[in-house]
């Protein structure tokens, strides 16, 4: 029975990170919402470099919430946390049927308060899971995010199925005020209803999968640690957790810190921007949804996997390997228009298989690093890297998309990856709690 519900645990989990990692399918939506406000509703401002807002408010509402969710679950419990946030992402969904038509409504509702749902329910799906799984628990917290990097996999096709069925392609613009492509009139028009059937889905997901989840109780938790049988385990079960405080006091907090700054920084303009790209030279609508759908697979795919390589290689050379694929990957990005739709397919994908190993392997080491009764409100601190990461990137990336195009943006974005690189691998005067970095130092 034990077994059982760490199973359940785990789908009711997921199937919770699907609904909030829809976040990434904002570069998707961006692309109507702006071709809506531009040639429906005549706001001639309205162009490819609004596009990263969505994204990035949703990102800095997440940011922001982190480490209330992480309160709601010391103070409410895990379950109260998930219905609170769950229902501020729906709720937020829903009103982007009437908010769309005002841009800075939409990043209101659809952005920032999309986020805090995402930033209040985040955690507690992964505490669970933890809690079930203590020898795994990169596994455990790798198989919770699948959902979330799966998300867009699904609604991406839903979202594009809704509004573009017929896979019409944008135009060089029907007003006639710029040179940029926009979906036409007849595609975008009746796109607000799009939020209405993303509403219902998400809370009929979230329904379903907070009724799932479940906490060992105090029977179940001795049987747990009595089944454990490394010696990681063994440590920090004994080993006191660290306070917030504690940890944010710590040199090794700040590495975590400024490593999700660097990456994040890069996530937001992939995820915000990749589809503006890949229409400038591809006029296939499906196919950049298919690109968007599949990078998603790879976004998902992703987490478990580079859990369990943290699980048994260590976190320094997993998140060290990982971001040296990250950072090639970012620098070359702008050289797949030479190379063709297929090239910037392989790109995006292999840009989220990085994007989701950062956040599989940062939530699992700042647990082993300062313990499990204070993660959700450590980890909700170290989350505001996010809050200056997303604010700068969609302000580098609206003023500077224009004066030094995609290729000086990417190559930046390359300098920054390769700081964390450095934050992560140069050798530090502190011990990793990570058993397999202990024994090669």
């Amino acid at each position: 029975l034990m077994h059982v519900k760490a199973v359940l645990t785990l789908v009711g989990g997921i199937l919770i990170h699907l609904t909030l990692g829809t976040l990434y399918t904002a570069s998707n939506l961006s692309t109507y919402v702006i071709s809506y406000l531009h040639v429906v509703k005549n706001e001639r401002n309205m162009d490819e470099s609004m596009s990263p807002w969505v994204f990035a408010l949703q990102s800095l509402g997440q940011a922001t919430c982190m480490i209330v969710g992480g309160s709601v679950q010391r103070v409410l419990g895990l379950r109260w946390a998930m219905i609170t946030g769950c229902a501020l992402l729906s709720l937020s969904t829903l009103c982007g049927y009437w908010t769309v038509n005002n841009f800075y409504l939409f990043c209101a509702t659809y952005g920032m308060l999309f986020g805090v749902g995402v930033g209040v329910a985040y955690s507690s799906p992964m505490t669970a899971a933890m809690k079930w799984m203590p020898n795994r628990r990169g596994l455990a917290n790798g198989l919770i995010v699948l959902g979330f990097g799966l998300g867009s996999l699904i609604f991406n096709f839903i979202e594009t199925l809704i509004i573009n069925p017929k896979n019409v392609k944008p135009v060089i613009d029907p007003t006639g005020v710029t040179k940029e492509k926009f979906f036409p009139k007849e595609i975008v028009e009746h796109m607000p209803k799009v939020f209405l059937i993303l509403g219902l889905c998400y809370a009929l997901m979230q329904l379903i999968g907070i009724l799932l989840i479940t906490e060992p109780n105090e029977e179940e938790q001795k049987q747990l640690v009595s089944e454990t049988e490394t010696s990681l385990v063994t440590t920090q079960s004994t080993k006191k957790s660290l306070t917030m405080k504690e940890a944010a006091k710590t040199s090794k907090f700040w590495e975590i810190w400024v490593t999700l700054l660097c990456a994040s920084m890069t996530n937001i303009f992939v995820s915000s921007f990749y589809k503006f790209f890949g229409q400038s030279f591809i006029e296939d609508d499906f196919f950049l949804v298919l690109v968007g759908s599949i990078s998603s697979v790879c976004n998902g795919l992703c987490r478990p996997f580079w859990g369990s390589m943290m699980d048994r290689f260590g976190y320094k050379k997993s998140m060290g390997s990982m971001l040296c694929l990250f950072c090639v990957f970012i620098g070359t990005f702008n050289f797949t228009k030479v190379g063709g739709k297929w090239m910037f397919m392989v790109w995006v994908c292999a840009l989220y298989w990085c994007i989701g190993g950062v956040f599989a392997m940062i939530p699992t080491f700042t647990d082993k690093s300062f313990g499990s009764e204070y993660f959700g409100t450590i980890y909700g601190l170290v989350f505001t890297a996010v809050i200056f990461s997303s604010l700068c990137s969609a302000f580098f990336v609206t003023t500077m998309v224009k004066r030094i195009g995609v290729l000086g943006i990417t190559i930046a974005l390359a300098c920054l990856v390769f700081v964390a690189i450095l934050v992560t691998c140069i050798p530090k005067d502190w011990s990793y709690l990570d058993v397999k970095e202990q024994t090669e130092e």
